[in-house]
This record gives C-alpha cells, structure tokens and sequence, in this order.
C-alpha cells in the first residue's frame, strides 16, 4: 500500500497542472474569433427580434395608456337617474 500511494501523487499532480493550464490558454484563444465572426442570418435574426421586441413593448404601453385613461373616464361618467 505504501508504494501504492508514493507513485499515486506524482502523476495526479502532474495532471492537474496540466488540465489546468491548457483550458486557460486555450479558451480565450477560441472565444476572440468567434465574437468577431457574425454570421448575416444571425445579424437579421438579432436585428428581427429586437425590432419585435419594441413593437410588442410600444403596443403594451398603449394598451396600459388607454386602460388608464378609459377607467377613470368610466368611473368618473354620471349616470342618469330614472
């Protein structure tokens, strides 16, 4: 057993160091051209979605701008009495 752990922590250091190192170069190389290269269909869809994405939230302010003009038009109407 005690040959078993002497030779165990060379190599799982070694390892680590290793795993350890190689994502930390490598991610940052990989990532720089990809936010560089933008396909056109992927512009025309972020563009598409955010045209969306104001049309829906002016629709909704006007609808919440007519509700709050309307309700307190319709509370404030006198009702003949008869």
């Amino acid at each position: 057993m005690s040959s078993d752990t002497s030779s165990n922590p060379g190599p799982t250091a070694q390892t680590l160091a290793v795993s350890e190192t190689r994502p930390l170069t490598s991610a940052p190389v990989s990532r720089v051209p990809k936010s560089q290269k933008m396909s056109p269909a992927f512009r025309r869809l972020l563009i598409d979605l955010s045209l969306q994405v104001v049309v829906s939230c002016f629709f909704i302010s006007m609808a919440i701008v007519c509700l709050c003009v309307t309700i307190p038009a319709l509370h404030a109407r006198s009702y003949p009495e008869g």
